[in-house]
């Protein structure tokens, strides 16, 4: 067991995943939703382990436990073992539901990523979800669960899997020597993947000051040219544009006095750029970022969608002045 899941034993959803398990009231199915795809793995994860502990507990000592983390217990199946699930892997899961347990009282069907199988896989398994042999478990997880069919969502129990609080997760990133700083606990969102994947990208620091820097110099059209080139990067485009969403985001909080802030660091970097902007321009803008991510997703040339960003930004500051 990792570190990590010994954090999610702290979340509420899993007591009450817990609670039910010792009532042997538990359901047969699961899918656990979470933006932060770490947060929905990890967690799925845990409650495979809850259900196979010989301790009811996901203890990490048990012989079941012990077995779990040597990827030796024979009755937890986890998948896809290509990267995603494809009808091979959903017939692999019809085929072993129906065996019976070897080593203890239940048999554990993990899959990932569920929310990417196409919908021959998705169909492939409705059956056996809709009349699981008895003392077998299914955990699904995903990033979206738009993506997964209603017949499969209407079969399961759906849990979103939520963040820490900002002081949690401090807590957790300090007793794990992550190096991180108020930034990354901002832009997390309170979610434990995304502020470990943000201490390890050795962009970050650096994108952060860009975009506030180019949001304090970029005063008419003229100036977008010396701020075009670096923001549409290709390999740190996305990032750009999260950060730029998220403090955007922060000046609508500070606008409206909000006390979801993370910290006051935040404000005082934040306040002299959200006074140049109303709350409809902020809005407005907050419609072009997530535009023009949807552009990036469908290939977009990046130069075109970045000159067309930076100049409404601009023209929205002005004109919701």
């Amino acid at each position: 067991m990792t570190n990590y899941q010994e954090d999610f034993k702290k979340l509420w959803l899993y007591d009450r995943l817990k609670n039910q398990l010792s009532q042997d009231s538990v359901s047969h199915a699961h899918f656990f939703v979470c933006e932060d795809e770490f947060s929905a793995k990890t967690f799925s994860d845990l409650v495979a382990r809850l259900l196979l502990c010989e301790n009811m507990n996901a203890c990490g000592t048990c012989a079941a436990c012990a077995q779990v983390n040597a990827q030796t217990h024979p009755d937890l199946f986890i998948l896809p073992k290509e990267k995603t699930f494809m009808v091979a892997s959903a017939a692999h899961v019809v085929e072993n539901a129906h065996k019976k347990p070897i080593a203890g009282e239940r048999k554990v069907f993990l899959i990932n990523n569920f929310d990417k199988a196409n919908e021959s896989a998705q169909n492939k398994i409705l059956k056996i979800l809709e009349e699981p042999p008895k003392n077998t478990f299914f955990m699904l997880n995903g990033t979206n669960d738009k993506k997964v069919l209603s017949t499969i969502l209407s079969r399961v129990q759906k849990h979103f899997v939520p963040p820490f609080k900002a002081d949690e997760l401090q807590s957790i990133l300090k007793n794990n020597n992550v190096k991180f700083n108020q930034n990354i606990l901002d832009m997390s969102d309170g979610y434990l993947g995304r502020a470990l994947a943000l201490a390890e990208n050795k962009d970050f620091l650096h994108s952060y000051d860009f975009v506030l820097n180019m949001l304090a110099k970029m005063t008419s059209s003229k100036d977008i040219i010396n701020f075009s080139a670096e923001f549409s990067e290709r390999s740190l485009f996305l990032l750009r544009l999260e950060i730029l969403e998220k403090v955007f985001r922060n000046m609508l909080l500070i606008k409206n006095q909000s006390e979801n802030l993370i910290d006051d660091a935040s404000v005082l970097l934040i306040s002299p750029l959200s006074a140049q902007f109303s709350n409809l321009a902020i809005i407005n803008i907050l419609n072009k970022i997530i535009k023009a991510k949807m552009l990036f997703d469908a290939s977009v040339n990046i130069t075109s969608i970045t000159d067309n960003l930076l100049l409404g930004i601009l023209e929205d500051k002005f004109l919701w002045k």
